[in-house]
């Protein structure tokens, strides 16, 4: 489509520098005094943390009446007490820097997702739009100040989703690339074969490993990580069907990198489990114990989810605002806007497929 952004004086980059600098000041000023302090959740890490410190051991799981705790955030958070941040509330240091962290990673990540879909100004200002909402977006401001587990999982998605198009549009590029050196020169196969394997071996594969590994092990961090795993693979599902033929069987050892890389680093959990089955499941039974055993309770959540991004948030106590919307009225304009091209090039455009299918599967958690 035709460049719709001005031309400004100033690159989008800037804008991401700002929008980071601006999610620093909203997460970390006055984060201990942010209500409720000591919640259960940041309080029983902040213990395990403790524990942990005075007597190292290699925990992967705590069982716990509850279904079970996961050990990522203990970890997260023994290391902020070793930085000094020894309180009660010490894991929202960890939950914060990971707030932190998704901002500029949801810049590098919409770049590539929406590559194709917009020229390359248009589509880095959209992309450090996106990571400027992040930044004071009430949710995840909250929810990433407050030591909880879900704190991990955006900046793990974005991340895996980043690395993974990467990738994919690496292979994409090697083949157009090649492409013009075969109508260019007689000796243009060999250069191409050359270049393709070059760009495999020192850029495409790295990133399927980092997928790999940093999809593993958001693992350790509860069952909101686990929807990482069918996003990223419907993802490289979808992508099997848009890259050039001739790629795919370096698209299918990529994603064998990728899988072999989670499977390394996720294998003392998956270890565990293998000799405690009853504990896979158990924290899911916990959690969506009502809304399995009637439908009703599962479309009511279903309409809460709905409203909340516009209308009526959640008053859950740790949202800190009881009832406020998701969205502020800008937001909301941009969401509904946004949701309109989604809808209208749904048939065309290999990222509006993707943005809706990760909007639905990260919806699910809330639903369940």
């Amino acid at each position: 489509m035709p460049d719709v952004i001005p031309d400004l004086k100033f690159r989008p980059q800037l804008l991401v520098v700002a929008a980071t600098l601006l999610a620093a000041f909203v997460r970390f000023f006055q984060l201990s005094s942010l209500a409720p302090e000591a919640w259960f959740d940041e309080v029983w890490f902040a213990l395990r943390a403790r524990e942990l410190i005075q007597h190292p051991a290699f925990t992967v799981f705590y069982r716990t009446p509850w279904g079970g705790g996961n050990a990522l955030m203990v970890y997260l958070t023994a290391a902020a007490q070793l930085l000094g941040f020894t309180g009660i509330s010490s894991s929202r240091i960890a939950s914060a820097a990971l707030g932190l962290i998704a901002v500029p990673l949801a810049y590098a990540c919409f770049d590539e997702v929406l590559r194709g879909a917009f020229e390359p100004r248009t589509r880095r200002w959209i992309a450090a739009l996106a990571a400027l909402v992040l930044s004071y977006l009430l949710h995840w401001v909250i929810v990433s100040r407050v030591g909880t587990e879900p704190s991990l999982a955006p900046a793990a998605a974005l991340f895996c989703v980043w690395q993974l198009k990467r990738a994919k549009n690496t292979l994409s590029a090697d083949y157009a690339d090649g492409r013009r050196l075969n109508n260019e020169t007689i000796g243009g196969n060999l250069r191409h074969l050359r270049m393709t394997f070059s760009a495999f071996c020192a850029n495409s594969a790295v990133n399927y490993i980092l997928v790999g590994a940093i999809a593993g092990l958001a693992q350790y961090n509860g069952p909101h990580a686990r929807f990482i795993l069918p996003l990223l693979g419907l993802i490289a599902l979808h992508d099997l069907f848009l890259i050039p033929a001739s790629r795919r069987k370096q698209y299918f050892a990529g994603l064998s990198l990728a899988a072999l890389a989670g499977l390394i680093v996720v294998a003392p959990l998956a270890l565990f489990f293998i000799r405690e089955p009853e504990w896979l499941l158990a924290r899911a039974r916990v959690t969506t114990n009502v809304s399995f055993s009637n439908p009703k309770v599962m479309l009511e959540n279903l309409r809460f989810t709905l409203i909340a991004f516009n209308f009526v948030g959640s008053f859950d106590p740790l949202t800190n605002y009881p009832g406020l919307p998701m969205f502020d009225v800008i937001q909301s304009i941009g969401f509904f806007v946004g949701h309109g091209w989604v809808i209208w090039n749904l048939r065309r455009s290999p990222a509006a497929r993707e943005l809706l299918t990760w909007e639905i599967i990260m919806m699910l958690p809330s639903l369940l």
